[in-house]
């Protein structure tokens, strides 16, 4: 499986090798991060600060949307079982 985001806020998961969609998402943001995997889960940043959480699946599942509390238009980064984001102002470390 592959996973895209468009610029004005489509996510859309497709089979690789056939080309054939599983299933596609309008969040109805600007997207400019790139879908990140880890974890067996896909983490999309959307411009607002918005954290979409999906399950890697064939079928949709949205798992959580988490408000970081400022604009973000960055893909995150993980290390160590911490994941890494730059708002406009602040750079946050979340995980233990």
């Amino acid at each position: 499986m592959v996973i895209v985001a468009t610029s004005y806020g489509v996510m859309a998961c497709y089979d690789l090798k056939t080309g054939e969609m599983y299933w596609e998402h309008d969040v109805g943001k600007t997207l400019y991060s790139s879908p990140t995997y880890a974890d067996g889960k896909i983490f999309m940043m959307d411009n607002d600060g918005v954290m979409r959480i999906y399950e890697f699946a064939k079928e949709m599942k949205l798992i959580s949307e988490n408000k970081l509390g400022e604009k973000a238009g960055t893909t995150p980064a993980f290390a160590d079982g911490k994941i890494y984001i730059r708002g406009d102002k602040n750079l946050y470390c979340i995980g233990k």
